[in-house]
């Protein structure tokens, strides 16, 4: 095997567990309504995810050493601007974990309703799944945004420019905005995410990875075990959107009371009432949790 192939072959290996990762969490992001429920598109799903991680993974491999950066680890050199990188590497990698784990764990507890509200599946999580969804973050995120986005934008300015300061900066600073654009907390994801891009350049990504796994799953691991903030659900696989058509022709809808309707907060309901009745849903984007949003009007076919 040449050393190509071998440079290959974890990137591979990451991909896989992704997927991996994706399976698990299958039933609690179709029960948030994050996914599909037929299997062709299930499958579709998974292969995105897995070409995805693959592509960023090859890109990153093939730029990282174009622009000095690492791969999956960077050993110090004993010089003292190396044990100072270390060290802040360190206190960077504690401030990111201690402050998630702070906001995370002090929103949940005050602010329950609106946890449920920005992360409906939060309901549904127990620890395992917590360990799972982190491992996937530290590893698909990383792999995405650190490795790939940020030697893709610092090369590209690199080549504009012919500045190396310019170009690890606005190298950077584009990762950083798109982690933040996609997480909630747009501020907070900013900056752990300069704190996470400043730890894979300084010392590779298997140390930017485990950060990210104890950024998430110390905080959700402790949400986890918060009885009101995560209450089960009733058992038995969610029942699916759509049913076989009626012997009218009319497609029937199945009335499902869940986090989009308050099923468990008390602050809407399903009516089932017959064919063509109304189901009012306070509206997540609306402000609807309370009461106070206004109600989207859905219709069930009841028959």
């Amino acid at each position: 095997m040449n050393g190509r192939l071998r440079a290959v072959v974890p990137f591979v290996v990451v991909a896989a567990l992704v997927v991996g990762c994706d399976v698990l969490m299958i039933p609690l992001r179709q029960s948030a309504g994050k996914y599909p429920y037929d299997q062709p598109l299930i499958i579709l799903q998974l292969a995105r995810g897995f070409v995805t991680v693959v592509a960023a993974s090859l890109t990153g491999l093939f730029l990282a050493p174009r622009v000095g950066s690492p791969l999956w680890w960077r050993p110090g050199d004993g010089s003292r601007a190396s044990r100072w990188s270390t060290v802040i590497v360190v206190l960077f990698s504690l401030a990111v974990v201690a402050y998630n784990s702070v906001s995370v764990l002090a929103y949940a507890v005050f602010y329950p309703g609106q946890m449920a509200a920005l992360a409906p599946w939060i309901e549904q999580m127990s620890p395992g799944i917590a360990i799972v969804g982190s491992v996937r973050a530290a590893l698909y995120e990383d792999t995405l945004w650190r490795l790939c986005l940020f030697n893709v934008a610092t090369w590209g300015v690199l080549r504009l420019l012919r500045s190396r300061r310019a170009s690890l900066t606005i190298g950077a600073v584009v990762p950083t905005f798109f982690f933040g654009f996609t997480h909630a907390g747009y501020l907070s994801a900013f900056f752990i995410s300069l704190a996470l891009v400043y730890i894979y350049r300084q010392r590779g990504l298997l140390p930017a990875m485990i950060v990210r796994f104890f950024t998430d799953a110390i905080p959700y691991v402790l949400v986890s075990a918060i009885p009101y903030v995560t209450r089960p659900r009733a058992e038995g696989p969610p029942a699916p959107m759509h049913r076989p058509p009626t012997r009218s022709g009319t497609p029937r809808v199945a009335a499902q009371t869940s986090w989009s309707c308050g099923g468990h907060h008390g602050d809407g309901a399903v009516w089932r009432a017959g064919r063509g009745a109304k189901r009012d849903t306070p509206s997540l984007t609306s402000g609807g949790w309370g009461g106070a949003g206004r109600l989207n009007r859905a219709y069930c076919d009841g028959g």
